[in-house]
């Protein structure tokens, strides 16, 4: 009866890595890039609660066709450079608490983005040009960050159902 259970446990696991695809996670170990050597299958990254400051193009591009969630909150990033993910499906970015004083260019996933998180960042302000191009928004957040206008988010996001805005003072 036990080799049963653990013949059940194994397909189980199995089934549900095949399902949600392989998950890597570096949490708080003290990460100051983005590790070069990641399985190439993988569907999530998450890294919260390192050092990681930069994100580069070389980091993600090409690299993983199966990455759709990355989790990168609380760490320290202050640039993510124009044109990161191409290749990727990402439908999820969490990039909250970080140092950003920009929205990121997400123009290389605007056809499968879907949840971008952004808050508590130093984000002061966000122009058309920067999220126009990213139609199948569904969830947003900026809260808390130094936000003085907004565009009308509206208008771009057809498919918008939840933004995010608490502690923006906007004028």
């Amino acid at each position: 009866m036990k080799s049963q259970h653990l013949l059940w446990l194994l397909i189980c696991s199995l089934n549900f890595e095949n399902s949600f695809g392989l998950r890597v996670n570096v949490k708080n170990v003290g990460l100051t890039s983005v590790p070069s050597v990641i399985d190439p299958t993988v569907s999530a990254f998450l890294a919260s609660g390192n050092l990681i400051s930069i994100i580069h193009k070389s980091d993600f591009n090409d690299i993983y066709p199966n990455l759709n969630f990355i989790e990168l909150n609380d760490n320290a990033i202050v640039i993510i450079e124009s044109g990161c993910f191409r290749g990727t499906v990402l439908r999820r970015i969490e990039l909250q608490s970080n140092q950003l004083t920009a929205f990121p260019d997400l123009s290389e996933v605007k056809d499968t983005i879907e949840i971008i998180r952004l808050q508590n960042n130093k984000i002061t302000q966000i122009s058309r040009e920067e999220i126009a191009h990213l139609t199948n928004v569904t969830i947003i957040n900026l809260s808390n960050n130094p936000l003085v206008q907004l565009p009308e988010f509206t208008r771009f996001f057809a498919f918008l159902t939840e933004l995010y805005i608490k502690g923006i003072d906007l004028k």
